[in-house]
Parts: C-alpha cells; sequence; structure tokens
C-alpha cells in the first residue's frame, strides 16, 4: 500500500471511530438525563423554552440517523436520490438547525434576563438572522455544489469500502466551510459578548437562581463554544491533517447541544421558567 493511500485509510478510521464515540456519548447522556427531562420539562406548557428545549434535545438524533448512512460504513450502496436526500437532511437541516438551536437557547436566556420585552426579543431576532440567515445559504450552496456518483460508475475499490453514498463536493467545499466556520464563531461571540453585557450592566450584584444558573452553566457553554469553534476554524486550514479537524469537529457537535440543554434543564429544576 502506498504511503497516500494509507494516510487515507488512516483519515476514514479515524473519522469513522471519532463519529461513532461521539455518537455514542450523546445518546448515553440523553438516557442519563431522560429522567430530569420528563420531570421538569414535559409537565411545562408548550413555550418559546421548551420548543428549543426540544429542538437542540432532539435534533442531533435526526443529524446522527443521516451521519451513519452518509458517513459510516454500513456496506450497502444507495441510489443517488437517496444520498441526495440524506446530505439535504444532514446538512442544511439537522447541521443548521442543531447549530442554531443550541446558540438560541443561550439568547434565549438572554431574553429573559433583559426582562423578556418586545423590543428585546426584536433585538435578539434580528441579531439571530443576520448569522443564521447567510450560514444557512451557505449550507445550501455547499449541498448543491455536491455531486453525487451513481453506483455504476464506481470504481471496484469504492464499490468494495463500506459507504453507501459517494459524494464529489469540488473544489469550493474548503471555501464554504471557511465562511461557515467564520459565521459561527462570530455570531458566538457576539451573543457571549451580548451575555456578559447583559449580566455585568443590569445583575452584577444579584444572586437569584436564573443569574446564578446562567453564569455557571452559560459560562461553561460560550468558553467551550469559542474554544471548539476557533479550533474548527483553524484546524481547517490547508496545512492541518484533515483527521484532526474532524476530532475537533466531533466533539464540538456532540458538548454544545449538551451544554445547552443542561442549561435549560437546570434552570427548569430550580423553578424558573423560560419566556
Amino acid at each position: 500500500m502506498d504511503p497516500s493511500s494509507a494516510e487515507d485509510v488512516t483519515r476514514a478510521f479515524i473519522l469513522e471511530y471519532s463519529t461513532l464515540a461521539g455518537h455514542s456519548i450523546y445518546i448515553y447522556h440523553y438516557l442519563l438525563t431522560l429522567d430530569d427531562e420528563v420531570a421538569h420539562i414535559w409537565s411545562q406548557r408548550w413555550n418559546l423554552g421548551k420548543t428549543v428545549f426540544l429542538l437542540v434535545r432532539y435534533i442531533p438524533f435526526i443529524r446522527i440517523a443521516t451521519d451513519l448512512c452518509v458517513n459510516i460504513r454500513i456496506w450497502t450502496l444507495f441510489e443517488t436520490k437517496s444520498c441526495a436526500a440524506l446530505v439535504w437532511i444532514f446538512s442544511p437541516v439537522a447541521y443548521h438547525f442543531q447549530i442554531s438551536a443550541a446558540d438560541g437557547a443561550f439568547l434565549l436566556c438572554t431574553y429573559a434576563l433583559l426582562g423578556a420585552e418586545k423590543i428585546h426579543s426584536a433585538i435578539l431576532l434580528a441579531l439571530y438572522a443576520a448569522f443564521t440567515v447567510p450560514l444557512l445559504v451557505v449550507l445550501v450552496l455547499t449541498t448543491v455544489a455536491a455531486k453525487f456518483v451513481p453506483p455504476e460508475l464506481l470504481s471496484s475499490d469504492e464499490q468494495h469500502d463500506g459507504r453507501a453514498c459517494h459524494i464529489d463536493y469540488g473544489d469550493k467545499l474548503l471555501l464554504y466551510r471557511k465562511i461557515n466556520d467564520y459565521l459561527v464563531i462570530v455570531g458566538t461571540v457576539v451573543a457571549a459578548l451580548l451575555g456578559v453585557a447583559t449580566i455585568v450592566m443590569r445583575y452584577r450584584n444579584q444572586q437569584s437562581s436564573l443569574i446564578n444558573v446562567i453564569r455557571r452553566d452559560g459560562g461553561i457553554f460560550y468558553l467551550s463554544a469559542i474554544a471548539l469553534r476557533v479550533s474548527t476554524f483553524i484546524l481547517a486550514l490547508p496545512n492541518i491533517q484533515m483527521h484532526i479537524y474532524n476530532l475537533i469537529y466531533t466533539a464540538q457537535y456532540v458538548a454544545l447541544p449538551m451544554l445547552a440543554a443542561a442549561l435549560i434543564l437546570d434552570l427548569a429544576s430550580g423553578g424558573v421558567k423560560a419566556p
């Protein structure tokens, strides 16, 4: 086996096993906290907080299901239409709303801190849309650029490599991925600064349960989000090995929904209801 082939195999195995490990951790965390969810979330009336929580909590399962079909060896071949449908679900739908829902959970807490007034909701909604809409556009462009190779055109090695879908994203993938990472980082930093400014300016000397939970869990989320997303952006540079990028990428999309759900669960268990 030549060095380039050996490197490709190594990257494929690292991607596959890191992805499976990430999915296993998320499912384990879900089962571990399901009792708290039933006790503190399911009994609430439908409101914005409950809706955001359920999006944060359950969209990752859509991502896991499609990820297992697209990126993991399942030793079968799908037709191009099936692959296209899976990629559309995986990227613009599951990927986008997983990111948006996690950040939305913390903007929701900022909204509660600001007094849940209409003017504040308009400002936060505009801020939210300023980053999520361009992000969705980039993801759609990435998916549109994808070319799905029919099973009959695959080489013998590709037909027996275990993957159900063979996708060529073309030369624009790196550009779209950089734009995507940049938008996510900027949105995270702006939301974090807004949350910090709100607490410092209005609640610096207060010790309510809402403030304490947001300071603790919100701080953990945004420090983790900024660290992981900046790392993802740096590791996307051409001279960085792709399998290292994939490890950080997997950590990001496992940890952040867990932290976002934990914040809302902690608020609910403390008797604090989201707007």
